[in-house]
């Protein structure tokens, strides 16, 4: 578990912004809704096929998911770094 100051840091980070923290004035603030735009890329995760094996699928769930911990993991250390 991280406190509130490192999760707050790492969210800015990412790119939240900080005025939607609700604070004791604000805390029923409404919600911001994000409209998605159409320009973004499609997704670089192949499609499964109807003859890949559950195998197979599962070692592609397992390369992305040591991918996105990797990145969260280089995330987490650059928000450290960047909060001492």
């Amino acid at each position: 578990f991280t406190c509130r100051r490192c999760r707050y840091a790492k969210c800015v980070a990412v790119g939240m912004d900080s005025a939607c923290v609700p604070t004791a004035r604000n805390f029923r603030m409404p919600v911001k809704t994000i409209k998605k735009s159409s320009s973004k890329p499609a997704s670089k995760l192949p499609v499964a096929e109807a003859k890949q094996t559950p195998t197979v699928l599962l070692d592609m769930i397992a390369k992305e998911y040591k991918s996105l911990e990797t990145t969260a993991m280089r995330n987490d250390e650059k928000v450290m770094i960047e909060a001492s």
